[in-house]
């Protein structure tokens, strides 16, 4: 998908187009629910990462916005306030400081799948280690790449 500044920012809300609610028990459900939604209204791409964030200043001096940020912007900010209106309010803040509509839908996956997945009862596992490792791992490989050490908070509240 490829924004461009007569792109037509679709309206989208949580009472019409997320209408189950986002509880600790009904992911998966939800989980559903928004990517059909957004399928049916063309945008989906918004949070599979298949658009690009349109480039932010149009000079070398950045002052002049771009007209296709805007829009881009306009249409991510329309459809994370749609997704937070679908969430309950002890749900809400993991999403709350999300940058992107795709970044607060990695939140709540990442929060889920560690936090209020079922558990595995074989003996072998340790979740508590195990969640551990893989947030190190990924916030190490992360901060790495791409990553100041002023950015290393928000880094650290994308996995909590």
């Amino acid at each position: 998908m490829i924004i461009t500044p007569t792109t037509t920012v679709i309206p989208i809300t949580a009472t019409t187009h997320f209408p189950i609610k986002l509880i600790t028990s009904n992911f998966p459900v939800w989980k559903c629910q928004v990517p059909s939604a957004l399928i049916g209204l063309g945008l989906e791409a918004y949070v599979d990462g298949t658009v690009k964030v349109p480039e932010l200043f149009t000079d070398e001096a950045k002052t002049q916005v771009t007209p296709c940020y805007t829009t881009w912007f306009r249409q991510d900010r329309t459809i994370l306030s749609a997704l937070l209106g679908s969430c309950s309010d002890t749900i809400q803040p993991i999403i709350s400081s999300a940058t992107s509509a795709r970044h607060a839908l990695e939140k709540l996956t990442l929060f889920i799948s560690l936090f209020l997945a079922p558990k595995s009862s074989t003996p072998c596992d340790e979740l508590g280690r195990g969640k551990i490792i893989f947030l190190r791992k990924n916030m190490v490989s992360c901060w790495r790449s791409h990553f100041t050490t002023s950015q290393l908070p928000s880094l650290v509240n994308c996995y909590l």
